[in-house]
């Protein structure tokens, strides 16, 4: 690999999942990896950068505020400027998955002016996903198919971007969590000409199930921050049509409700939502994870 690959994780209070992963990934040539552990709160814990490994292959960043997914990645980023140059790939990821395949064919295919993505496979669900495309007239989203090989944007779960385009399109810290992936590919792909390449010679299984909260708040507060995110994605970015602007809004409330009838949350949690489309993203989720279900 001509140039280092630098793997970028967050994890919230829990470094165990994303260490164990780090080790694995770093055990390949040419990698590192920079873990963000966002929420420590243990008294003598040291709050900064430090090794996990000899060698330097992995660091650290402990921090007592809850930094939220887009904002530690950019952090990690920076981190990786100062440490390793202006040029290597950085692949985004996170603490929930197992890979199987060539991670360093994956990293070398990670070149200027594109994303790479690999095939992506939820526990929950058990099949196969190749990027997604999408409809910004119709709010529609849907995973690709097989032999479609033209994706809009890509899971955050897990892709590749070299530093020359990070550092010129980076996440949106304002966007605590969901939804950040779908606008750093728009801005990618329709504002700067960056290609997304799906390959097949690596496969990422998400580990969807393995969270420590219920699946009912998981998938009532992703219904609403997408909701809330996508409006901001098409009102800044003038994607949208007052067509699309009814529609969101029906596509919201169908969701909230099926998300509620399917997953177990009452449905008097809904009429929270005119409140919480005021709050930043940040308290929708401590909102929601504070909800008894």
């Amino acid at each position: 690999m001509s140039e280092i690959a630098v793997i970028s994780f967050v994890a919230y209070k829990e470094l165990a999942p994303a260490l164990e992963l780090a080790m694995k990934m770093s055990s390949t040539a040419d990698v590192r990896c920079l873990i963000t552990l966002c929420g420590v709160m243990e008294p003598g814990v040291k709050i900064g950068w430090e090794p996990m490994k000899s060698d330097g292959s992995i660091m650290i960043n402990r921090t007592s505020d809850n930094v939220g997914y887009s904002a530690g990645h950019n952090s990690n980023f920076c981190f990786a400027s100062r440490e390793f140059g202006s040029r290597f790939k950085f692949v985004i990821t996170n603490n929930d998955l197992a890979y199987e395949g060539s991670l360093s064919g994956f990293c070398e295919s990670i070149q200027p002016g594109l994303i790479v993505a690999p095939v992506i496979k939820f526990t929950q669900s058990d099949s196969k996903r190749f990027g997604r495309s999408f409809d910004p007239y119709f709010a529609r989203n849907r995973w690709l198919l097989k032999n479609e090989t033209s994706a809009d944007w890509v899971s955050g779960c897990f892709f590749g971007v070299h530093s020359f385009d990070f550092r010129k399109i980076r996440f949106r810290d304002d966007f605590f969590l969901y939804s950040e992936d779908l606008l750093y590919c728009l801005i990618a792909k329709l504002q700067n000409d960056l290609s997304i390449e799906l390959l097949e010679d690596l496969e990422v299984t998400h580990e969807s199930e393995k969270f420590d909260r219920s699946m009912a708040r998981k998938n009532f507060f992703r219904t609403l921050l997408s909701f809330k995110n996508n409006k901001k994605i098409f009102w800044e970015y003038d994607f949208c049509n007052p067509s699309y602007i009814a529609l969101v809004y029906f596509r919201l409330f169908r969701g909230l409700a099926k998300c509620a009838i399917l997953s177990g949350v009452p449905l008097k949690y809904i009429f929270f939502v005119p409140f919480l489309l005021k709050r930043s993203n940040k308290e929708i989720v401590e909102f929601v994870h504070g909800l008894r279900i």
